[in-house]
């Protein structure tokens, strides 16, 4: 086989030359997308050839949608994805995309296939065989695919992606329950006396996520300046707690307290403190804010469950755990706070991102802006100088 490069449009393609079709006496080529410039189309060629001399080579028209998923888990994904998507992306792959697409060659895959697949997800898709599976899970096998062929394009294996033409099934958007200012109220009334009132305290005052609030150690906690250091979040490794960076810069934050939480954490240190003593153990710095009673870290579903336990014994039921950090900013821009000040104390990294997940409460904001203008105007003195400085 011999091969040369081109350049169509903006991208360096090889081709192939694959000798003449003996029926018709033409010449037979293949392209194929090989990087955005010439010196990477070459690497790509010269590597090619080499592995053709040495017996390796593996033609990009023989290689299997599973064949290349699987190179995909093994060899990509452990370098972008964090261990908690890694794990997401294992279960989809094995369990779903490699039986239901594996044997189609990738070359060949087309968005028919791939439509076909996403249908049948929906209709009868749980592996229990009983029934399909959700929207949303579906568009979350759509993702993963179309991530995983952008990754085949990048490698040059690949030269349009057959998933950009396939239509998604919309996935609901979970429904935001919040707490107003008197359920706060009566959530943390009724968490007192548990072990968890310092953490679910927190939660409501701050607006952290479950993942940033069981990685806290005592050093991330101000207790003089009232404020919490996030810098990192904690994630399941199969049934292992471990702990890794935030997943962007916008994520690692300083949050400054009201000072009522940071009384109430002032009172759970002391706390602590007292019951490392009973346990003849000593308070650290660098250990967790948050621990069970023998100073274990806490799992991520254990909190969940006591939370769910709290606020359906009082009637709130529907109110999740990662509501409490919707109610968090729902009350601040209710009082009339910055939405940009509100964006950065969640960790967004964008203020439009907050602006679009409360776009239900920016009605009535503006509408009290609207009065507060009409109010601010008519206090003011017409006979005084019309002329601002």
């Amino acid at each position: 086989m011999r091969g040369t490069v081109r350049k169509r449009g903006s991208r360096w393609y090889i081709i192939y030359d694959e000798g003449r079709d003996p029926s018709t006496g033409r010449r037979k080529q293949r392209w194929v997308s090989a990087g955005d410039t010439k010196k990477e189309a070459e690497a790509k060629l010269t590597k090619a050839l080499a592995e053709l001399n040495q017996g390796t080579y593996t033609e990009p028209s023989k290689v299997t949608v599973g064949a290349y998923l699987d190179t995909w888990l093994t060899d990509i994904v452990p370098m972008v994805a964090g261990p908690s998507t890694a794990t997401s992306y294992e279960h989809m792959v094995r369990r779903h995309l490699i039986p239901g697409l594996g044997i189609v060659k990738l070359h060949e895959l087309r968005a028919s296939h791939i439509q076909k697949y996403l249908s049948g997800k929906l209709t009868s898709g749980r592996l229990d065989g009983n029934g399909g599976l959700s929207e949303k899970t579906v568009r979350h096998h759509y993702v993963t695919l179309h991530t995983a062929l952008a990754a085949a394009i990048e490698a040059g294996d690949l030269a349009i992606n057959p998933a950009e033409a396939v239509k998604t099934p919309k996935a609901p958007r979970n429904e935001m329950r919040t707490l107003d200012e008197i359920g706060l109220r009566r959530v943390l009334q009724a968490a007192k006396g548990t072990p968890y009132y310092a953490l679910f305290y927190l939660t409501l005052y701050s607006g952290m996520r479950r993942s940033e609030f069981l990685a806290l150690r005592w050093s991330d906690l101000d207790l003089e300046r009232g404020a919490v250091t996030v810098n990192r979040r904690v994630y399941m490794r199969k049934k292992n707690i471990d702990y890794r960076e935030p997943k962007s810069d916008h994520g690692r934050r300083q949050i400054p307290l009201p000072a009522s939480a940071t009384s109430v954490m002032v009172q759970h240190k002391a706390d602590t403190v007292a019951r490392l003593e009973t346990l003849s153990a000593k308070w650290n710095e660098e250990s967790l804010l948050f621990t069970n009673e023998l100073g274990e870290p806490l799992h991520p579903d254990s909190i969940t469950h006591a939370w769910m336990q709290l606020v359906n014994s009082l009637g709130l039921k529907g109110i999740r755990l990662h509501d409490a950090r919707h109610t968090h900013a729902s009350i601040m821009l209710r009082q009339g706070v910055n939405p940009k000040v509100v964006s950065e104390r969640l960790g967004h990294s964008d203020v439009n991102i907050t602006l679009q997940i409360y776009s239900h409460i920016l009605p009535g904001l503006q509408e009290a802006a609207a009065a507060a203008f009409d109010a601010g105007i008519d206090a003011v003195d017409p006979s005084n100088e019309g002329v601002s400085a």
